[in-house]
């Protein structure tokens, strides 16, 4: 991918993009440490390669050609395992504390299952397990952050088409980290109308904003139409193009029914309030 002068693509790779995310998700250290991506496909393996080599990793691309592969791979800082064969990458050839993204899907004979088959990754799990420091699983480790990397193209374009930044793929700074509910609670205010930590109002905040609903799962249906509610409230005081998005997450002890939460790489609660119909009321008034 394009750096230094070059314009970035406006859309990236899926499935490459999910794993990058991934690695900045968990926390992985990926600048000066070396990579091995088993298999060179162009979907999968040669764009995560160049994703990896864009933050600084020191990339090995393996194939079906590779001569002595377990010996790279037993050097290996990060793994991403894209070669389509099943339980391929044992758990001995692991370096220890390695990290390894199994973007593999295979099918294997299970006669306890109800198909007959089950779906496993390139990596042996099992074996995988206490050795690597991390692992996605297979099922549900990869494909899901492809769908959501899809989402996230379909964004960007949404940005490009009116005229907004594209959200970048690589961060700067460390991975960023979802407010927790002791920091909801560490700013409380009356009103998500009211003047953040610096004394801003809606108006001006530079970053996109999201209005994060908590919510329990019987209630998911009604909590997205009253947040959708709310949402345009909070477009009628915020200057920028773009609506604020709408988030719902599971309720926890100790966490605000309703905040206002920038999107950038550091994300802030602004402020927040007891309830749904506090938001709205408040919203009204201001």
């Amino acid at each position: 991918l394009p750096r230094g002068g070059a314009p970035p693509p406006l859309a990236v790779p899926c499935t490459p993009a999910g794993c990058i995310e991934l690695l900045q998700r968990s926390g992985a250290e990926v600048a000066g440490k070396n990579a091995v991506v088993i298999g060179r496909s162009n979907i999968v393996g040669m764009p995560v390669a160049s994703l990896l080599q864009s933050m600084d990793a020191t990339v090995t691309v393996c194939h079906s050609r590779t001569k002595d592969m377990v010996e790279h791979i037993r050097r290996a800082d990060i793994i991403v395992a894209a070669i389509g064969k099943a339980h391929f990458v044992r758990g001995d050839w692991l370096k220890p504390g390695c990290v390894v993204i199994d973007v593999g899907i295979n099918a294997i004979e299970d006669s306890t299952k109800k198909l007959g088959h089950r779906l496993v990754g390139d990596v042996h799990f099992d074996e995988a397990q206490g050795v690597a420091s991390q692992i996605t699983p297979v099922p549900g480790g990869v494909g899901p952050m492809t769908i959501a990397m899809l989402l996230k193209n379909t964004m960007n374009l949404a940005r490009h088409a009116s005229g907004l930044p594209r959200v970048p793929l690589r961060r700067a700074s460390k991975p960023s980290v979802a407010p927790t509910p002791a920091a909801q609670a560490a700013k409380p205010a009356a009103v998500l109308a009211a003047a953040g930590a610096d004394g801003s109002s809606p108006e001006g905040i530079s970053e996109d904003v999201a209005v994060v609903v908590a919510c329990k799962p019987g209630n998911i249906w009604e909590a997205a139409v009253e947040a959708s509610a709310l949402r345009e409230k909070v477009q009628e005081l915020y200057s920028k193009r773009m609506p604020p998005a709408v988030v719902l997450h599971a309720a926890a002890n100790g966490s605000a029914p309703v905040s206002l939460v920038t999107l950038g790489d550091d994300p802030k609660v602004i402020c927040s309030a007891a309830s749904m119909s506090e938001a709205a009321a408040a919203l009204g008034k201001a």
